[in-house]
């Protein structure tokens, strides 16, 4: 998968990343007014004090005054952004804001968003910064390192990120390789699958085979089994293509041979999507299953997992202990 470069698209994807809401036809209507870069040059032009505040969950306190124009001016250009190619806004509330007065009256706010976006009071869209280490820079170079905790915290989540995926790719089962398309469930669920069952067919004669492969895939995904990246859901909707007792006879058999696998079972039959859709078929599944299952969970620092894993493979006493 090729890097992206700081530009429109990978501004895009790095928001989609960090859980933002992106308005297609919603944001036509909300998002009236679009991102004028003059209109902020002009008003950082008739600043002559510049106040910075922080976190407004940590009380919006003064990190920084200032009324030197030289000043203001050096974080005017480095507020620099790209015309964004759809209306978006990052769900969370920003970090540091930027306020330039002239006299008393505010000329214009702009937060910053992960220290690669910026919000602006004149506009109603988020826009991506052209380049958002003259930001972080000229923040550093005045003692307030939150934008570039952000930003290194956000390479440390793309690194995280990429390492995930290549995983996933890994594990995709024989025959889908080339016939998977990750966007079509980067939303969640598949367009159609039935070339990928064909595909699974081919390859995987048996029902039992091709759940052992699905379950090994399924369980190489990101860790979670609840808020994890939407291209996993495939393997879910593929397994639930198969009823409860072909599962359970594919997880009783000795090709349940690595921890992928046992990660694939227990986070399907542990997971949301299998309580609501087959309410109930957890009772067709033995308990010497269910507590390899648990075995298999048990120790996870995870605390959504594990109280998944106790509500479905635990007795009702147990879990509530």
């Amino acid at each position: 998968m090729a890097e992206w470069k700081f530009h429109k698209k990978r501004a895009f994807g790095l928001l989609v990343a960090l859980s933002t809401v992106v308005v297609g036809v919603i944001g036509y209507l909300y998002f009236k007014k679009p991102v004028d870069v003059v209109a902020l040059d002009k008003a950082i032009a008739k600043a002559d004090r510049l106040v910075i505040l922080g976190d407004p969950f940590q009380g919006r306190q003064m990190l920084y005054e200032s009324t030197d124009r030289e000043e203001i001016e050096l974080l005017g250009r480095a507020l620099k952004v790209e015309q964004p190619e759809m209306s978006f806004a990052c769900a969370c509330a920003g970090t540091e804001s930027m306020n330039f007065y002239r006299a008393e009256k505010l000329l214009a706010r702009v937060s910053n968003h992960h220290g690669v976006f910026i919000r602006c009071t004149l506009w109603s869209s988020d826009a991506a910064l052209t380049n958002p280490e003259l930001m972080v820079r000229w923040f550093e170079e005045r003692g307030m390192f939150g934008p570039r905790r952000e930003v290194n915290e956000n390479a440390r989540s793309d690194e995280e990120r990429s390492k995930n995926w290549v995983r996933w790719l890994a594990a995709v089962p024989k025959g889908l390789e080339n016939i998977w398309d990750r966007d079509q469930d980067i939303v969640g669920r598949a367009k159609t699958l039935a070339p990928l069952q064909a595909a699974l067919e081919q390859t995987f004669p048996s029902a039992q085979e091709r759940v052992l492969a699905l379950c090994a895939w399924y369980g190489s995904g990101a860790g979670p089994w609840s808020g994890y990246p939407g291209y996993e859901t495939i393997g879910e909707e593929l397994l639930l293509t198969y009823s409860t007792g072909e599962l359970v006879e594919a997880m009783q058999s000795a090709g349940m041979a690595t921890p992928a696998h046992w990660e694939g079972a227990a986070r399907l039959l542990g997971g949301w999507t299998f309580s609501k859709e087959r309410p109930g078929d957890l009772a067709l599944v033995p308990a010497n299953l269910k507590k390899a299952m648990w075995d298999h969970v048990k120790d996870t620092k995870d605390q959504d997992k594990l109280g998944r894993a106790q509500l479905a493979f635990l007795p009702k006493d147990a879990s509530k202990k």
